[in-house]
């Protein structure tokens, strides 16, 4: 990737971190605070997904996802924001149309996509990949258990961040451990602990 694509500007530089956040773990918190830290980014905008191709779906309400969302970039704010765009929609959510919706509607924005290691295999499979390639950035943000496909990498001109160390945090076993009323809850923020208790989700 050309250093230019990244380089301080003017132009206000914002990155984009899809997910379920069904719910917000201490992982995301982690790379909300890691992609704000290293000084590359103005912002970070949270995108809930109302439903993701490739089959994933989320488990709860999106009224819910979407509070929980705003709780986990509140401590950031204003530098993190919440976009509702992907939850507005009524069939699934592809990234070339929610990118090329943003860039429409903020044609003073430069975006980045921000990808967990874990999507890497699935990326030459997404819509229109080469023209979202041309729109923005990629930034790659190691998992455990998820390496880094180089192939991919350079195809799409990835920035893969090595430094940013990432908790090892599933939504998934984060559900299952609420289910089953496992103590070990705290791999989430305090504040969304507290939304899913007063909601009584999960249970």
């Amino acid at each position: 990737m050309s250093s230019n694509k990244l380089s301080k500007k003017p132009v206000p530089q914002i990155a984009l971190l899809g997910g379920g956040f069904d719910p917000p773990t201490l992982a995301h918190q982690q790379m909300v605070e890691f992609l704000l830290a290293e000084n590359l980014f103005d912002q970070v905008w949270l995108i809930p997904y109302q439903e993701r191709a490739f089959g994933k779906q989320a488990q709860t309400a999106a009224r819910h996802r979407l509070a929980m969302a705003k709780l986990l970039a509140e401590p950031f704010a204003p530098r993190a924001t919440v976009c509702e765009y992907e939850l507005r929609q009524t069939a699934k959510s592809y990234t070339i149309d929610t990118v090329n919706y943003l860039q429409t509607k903020y044609p003073e924005y430069q975006f980045s996509l921000v990808l967990g290691s874990d999507l890497l295999k699935e990326l030459p499979k997404w819509k229109d990949i080469d023209e979202l390639a041309k729109l923005l950035s990629f930034i790659c943000l190691p998992r455990v258990n998820y390496p880094v496909l180089k192939q991919v990498v350079k195809k799409y001109q990835i920035m893969v961040m090595p430094e940013a160390h990432i908790a090892d945090i599933s939504s998934t076993q984060v559900r299952l451990d609420l289910k089953q009323e496992k103590k070990n809850v705290n791999q989430i923020p305090k504040s969304i602990r507290t939304y899913i208790r007063q909601h009584s989700l999960y249970g």
